[in-house]
């Protein structure tokens, strides 16, 4: 069977200038859908779940398919009577797919951190581990890190 990739001016410009975009956000699930796919999720407290489908946005064909599903869980302590503490770990597993509903990688992303909040409001945190591990792209992990420092609408 012979498959078509027209690649020409038109394709491209049919790319760029794709005016699909639609999103819904309820308490805990939505969905959004745009020229390069769909996607629905749940948000519970303690975990997630989210389906992807990935078309090309000429042709509408599927290009492939991805199941995450999270869970995690957070503790919060007081320190003093003005100091608190929280102290948090994440575990997500993703199962991707070609458009054929191949399995084509599997990963598994592992993180925990820890952060300290004031009596100003003011907070301060660290990344302890972050570990990923793919079948197809390898293992990646990193040690302690520091996220920025500020507000996050300045960045």
């Amino acid at each position: 069977m012979k498959v078509n990739n027209y690649r020409g001016k038109i394709h491209d410009w049919e790319r760029e200038h794709c005016e699909v975009d639609f999103g819904i956000d309820l308490m805990v699930t939505g969905g959004k859908m745009n020229c390069e796919g769909w996607s629905v999720y749940a948000d519970f407290k303690e975990g997630s779940f989210r389906y992807d489908r990935s078309v090309d946005p000429v042709t509408w064909q599927t290009t492939g398919h991805s199941i995450t599903v999270k869970a995690g869980k957070e503790k919060e302590f007081e320190i003093t009577k003005k100091l608190g503490g929280k102290i948090g770990a994440e575990i997500g597993t993703t199962i991707k797919f070609d458009g054929n509903m191949n399995p084509v990688d599997l990963i598994v992303k592992e993180s925990v951190s820890a952060e300290m909040s004031g009596p100003m409001g003011g907070s301060a945190g660290v990344n302890l581990v972050d570990v990923e591990i793919s079948v197809s792209g390898g293992f990646k992990a990193t040690g302690s890190s520091i996220p920025g420092f500020g507000s996050d609408f300045l960045k």
